[in-house]
């Protein structure tokens, strides 16, 4: 019958009603990747069974932790920074907005550089897309420190040989570095403290260099 072309049918429909979950399986975990397996049961109005298998691919959680965390800089340097996503699926695209964003050599890349920016706060917002079109965001504030100004108390004119010349650096740096750059003076005791010791040469004049960090 059906080779010369007809067909049957036992003429019973599907039991919408008799659809049921027969299970679930979770394998591994939020926020990390995971899947999760579900069998399906259904029947017809005649009873005849069968079922079926859904399976469901969680990407892991989509993540954004801008490396460094709020850094300080001087004035005059820059700084490296990192969207560090992790997470999702497939390639990501990167934003970096918020007032700091000027200051950024591309804001459409994942590792910028910083810098120009006179003193003071800046805040930069970090967003990563992967390509499910999922997003996530981080958040960092970059510190700009004025440079110190240095200045150097003490005579400018002393006698060739004489000891015990003092001179005096600005309060409150973290470091200070003395050096003679010209002349025969030497420098006595300490060069790393904010007053310094020298001894005059013989010569008729001599340069004191002085380098702080605050």
């Amino acid at each position: 019958f059906t080779a010369a072309g007809g067909s049957a049918t036992d003429n019973c429909g599907i039991d919408a009603a008799s659809f049921v979950l027969l299970g679930e399986i979770i394998s591994g975990g939020y926020p990390d990747a995971y899947s999760i397996t579900r069998t399906y049961g259904i029947s017809d109005m005649c009873g005849n069974q069968d079922s079926c298998e859904q399976i469901i691919n969680v990407p892991s959680l989509l993540m954004a932790d801008i490396i460094p965390d709020d850094p300080f800089i001087c004035a005059d340097t820059s700084v490296a920074l990192n969207g560090n996503p992790s997470g999702g699926t497939g390639d990501y695209s990167h934003l970096w907005s918020g007032a700091g964003a000027a200051y950024l050599d591309l804001t459409n890349i994942q590792h910028p550089l910083f810098s120009g920016a006179p003193d003071g706060s800046y805040t930069l917002i970090y967003a990563v897309t992967d390509e499910n079109a999922c997003t996530a965001a981080d958040t960092v504030i970059v510190s700009v420190n004025a440079l110190p100004t240095c200045s150097i108390t003490g005579a400018g004119t002393v006698f060739a040989s004489s000891i015990n010349n003092f001179y005096t650096g600005p309060a409150g740096m973290t470091s200070y570095a003395w050096t003679i750059t010209a002349g025969t003076a030497t420098i006595v005791d300490a060069s790393n403290l904010q007053t310094v010791n020298i001894t005059a040469g013989t010569g008729a004049s001599f340069t004191l260099s002085l380098t702080i960090s605050d």
